[in-house]
């Protein structure tokens, strides 16, 4: 039997989906609770102790330290005896739970902007502290251990391996923890985006918002703190788009997972508390 608040609050999608979803998905500790996280400032989740000041819906944080920040990053690239600036002094910050989209023209940074806060890449200057790491301080087997055990990810090209199932592939975040006996937990999670009956189905066995929801689902089996997402529904059609969408924003309610999204959709932007806005690799106010 569903339980009676296990529903598809966005009233879009596939009511199966959403209700599957959200009854599959384990809150993460100290979340708050579905009916009260999301409020009226672009689906973000409220913490304790904030509160929404003035008209314009300000956050006021009292002695909350972001979960990303990334300080006046600068990446260059060298080609024989030329440079090539992507990204020049671009600052921004995203607090636990906070929903943040980055917007902007094809080459202006914006992924190279996400692959720096994912700590995919170093900066040529500036800071990058994710969940209280400062990135630059540690080497690549450091960082990669950081991401693993904060981040989740979800990509436009969804990066599933071919050789393994759909459940195989939700499990890969866990074996690389050296981490055993989750597969129903997996089950579980793949049951929630709708997928209960393609377990064993291989990636060109499942159509491009199958795949995007095992993604899903992989992305989250680890229950991170922040989800990065780059053009997430960018490979879909609109109504399978429309699903995957919900699909994130009711993570982001229902965990308390933040989300950093690169997208062109400003339909989609305009649904994130913030919107990065880059041009020519610089902020645009």
């Amino acid at each position: 039997m569903t339980p009676s608040n296990c529903r598809n609050p966005g009233g879009t999608g596939s009511p199966q989906i959403g209700t599957r979803f959200r009854c599959g998905i384990r809150r993460l500790p100290g979340s708050t609770s579905p009916a009260t996280a999301a409020d009226n400032t672009g689906g973000r989740t409220r913490l304790p102790g904030e509160r929404v000041d003035g008209a314009g819906g300000a956050w006021n944080r009292p002695h909350v330290q972001a979960l990303l920040a990334l300080e006046n990053l600068t990446k260059t690239y060298r080609s024989g005896a030329s440079e090539l600036t992507v990204l020049a002094d671009v600052s921004l910050s995203v607090m636990p739970g906070e929903t943040c989209a980055i917007v902007g023209p094809s080459g202006s940074g914006k992924t190279t902007l996400l692959g720096l806060g994912a700590g995919l890449d170093i900066p040529t200057s500036g800071t990058v502290r994710l969940a209280g790491h400062d990135l630059g301080s540690l080497d690549e087997d450091a960082r990669a251990r950081v991401r693993n055990q904060n981040v989740g990810f979800v990509f436009q090209n969804f990066q599933l391996l071919p050789t393994l199932t759909a459940l195989e592939n939700v499990l890969v975040p866990v074996e690389l923890r050296g981490e055993t006996g989750r597969r129903r937990e997996a089950t579980e999670m793949l049951a929630g985006v709708g997928l209960g009956d393609r377990l064993h189905h291989y990636p060109v066995q499942l159509s491009g918002g199958e795949q995007q929801r095992v993604a899903l689902a992989r992305a989250f089996i680890n229950r991170p703190q922040l989800l990065f997402a780059d053009e997430p529904t960018g490979n879909l059609d609109g109504e399978t788009a429309r699903h995957i969408v919900d699909m994130l924003f009711d993570l982001n309610r229902t965990a308390g997972t933040a989300l950093v999204l690169v997208t062109h959709d400003l339909e989609l932007a305009g649904r994130c508390g913030q919107i990065v806005r880059l041009r020519n690799g610089r902020r645009a106010e």
